[in-house]
């Protein structure tokens, strides 16, 4: 079967789902979606299509309420955004920096945040990808996160070990926190307004009030932590501990540590799907994605995506997880629920109408 190559995106789509027979997908053949070529195989896998990209995949954002996907570039300026429906590419915005860093989104606002290498935070706007400010915080902002139900943001500062507060509605930083050392990840419960922050070379969790902003406290973790994700419905945090190939499982409620789970040998990327209570963490070293329960801390299964798999993001609406494999140009989507898990009460996903299941 060869694939058909059209504009930038050529997906292959791997998998819809195990029960789907191998002459069922190639019965179907190779057919055009709009401006992008389809490469059907019969393999059964998780990973429900790979986007192949023409540059390396930096971080990613996903907006729930539109699915537009928001991409940087490790290197570059520019931002990328794509149609989460269609896979295409519908916009780029090149910020005056010389490399854009973090990202993260407000859904309600449809603003995206991106913040780039010299200390800045540049807002823009969703649909239509243009530039609306830009915002001055600390050196080397690697982390970004945005809590939706205050409009705040906040961009750890890894030169200064410190985190910006930056009011959504004015633009303007309206608070800078000192946290522990060489901060990275931030993740934040809209539902506490709690802020986590790892601290890459203090070896632990810094606590956050959002509304006051101040350190609440600080938890020790693994090995340098790299980021953080919440799940607001259950107030659990996991943190990567990528020097220990663990992550830190923390009750929002008491701060303290429930467990540590050996996921890999050099884990980054954790995001949380709140709809399915399932943990995605990405392991650097492997090329693959754990899956953890989120109400036990098990681990449910690995799955192979690209190489190097160093950010991740998921939107909780449609279940899909969406992984950047810098080491092979391409973003791997899963679709929670398509592998042989616990459906947890989900409906069945829709499947094609020239599609059949057994």
């Amino acid at each position: 079967m060869v694939p058909v190559y059209v504009g930038r995106l050529t997906l292959l789509v791997l998998s819809l789902r195990r029960q789907w027979t191998a002459l069922g997908l190639m019965a179907l053949g190779v057919f055009g979606l709009g401006d992008v070529g389809l490469w059907l195989l019969g393999a059964a896998t998780p990973v429900s299509l790979t986007i192949a990209l023409d540059v390396a995949p930096g971080e990613l954002a996903v907006n729930s309420l539109t699915k537009t996907i928001v991409m940087t570039s490790p290197g570059s300026n520019v931002v990328t955004f794509f149609d989460g429906d269609k896979q295409t590419v519908i916009g780029t915005t090149a910020i005056r920096d010389d490399a854009a860093l973090a990202i993260a989104l407000n859904p309600q606002a449809d603003r995206v945040y991106v913040t780039s290498f010299r200390g800045h935070v540049w807002v823009l706007n969703g649909a239509r990808g243009t530039v609306l400010d830009d915002i001055s915080v600390g050196k080397y902002p690697l982390g970004l996160a945005v809590n939706p139900a205050t409009g705040r943001v906040y961009a750890t500062s890894s030169d200064q070990s410190s985190v910006a507060v930056i009011d959504g509605a004015s633009d303007a930083v309206i608070n800078t926190i000192k946290v522990g050392l060489n901060p990275v990840g931030v993740a934040v419960n809209p539902v506490t307004g709690r802020v986590y922050v790892a601290n890459m070379y203090g070896n632990s969790v810094s606590v956050l009030d959002g509304a006051y902003g101040r350190v609440l406290t600080t938890i020790p973790v693994g090995q340098s932590p790299a980021q953080v994700a919440v799940n607001p419905k259950t107030d659990r945090v996991y943190v990567t501990n990528h020097q220990d190939g663990t992550v830190s499982v923390l009750d929002g409620a008491s701060d303290r540590v429930l467990s540590t789970v050996a996921v890999g040998a050099d884990p980054r990327a954790v995001v949380v799907n709140s709809a399915t209570n399932r943990v995605y963490v990405a392991d650097d070293a492997t090329s693959t994605v754990t899956v953890l329960d989120g109400s036990t801390s098990r681990l449910l299964t690995k799955l192979a995506v690209g190489r190097d798999p160093a950010a991740m993001t998921v939107n909780g609406v449609t279940n899909r997880v969406y992984v950047a494999n810098s080491g092979s140009d391409a973003i791997s989507v899963i679709q929670d629920r398509h592998f042989g898990l616990p459906q947890t009460g989900l409906p069945p996903p829709t499947l094609p109408a020239t599609a059949t299941e057994q």
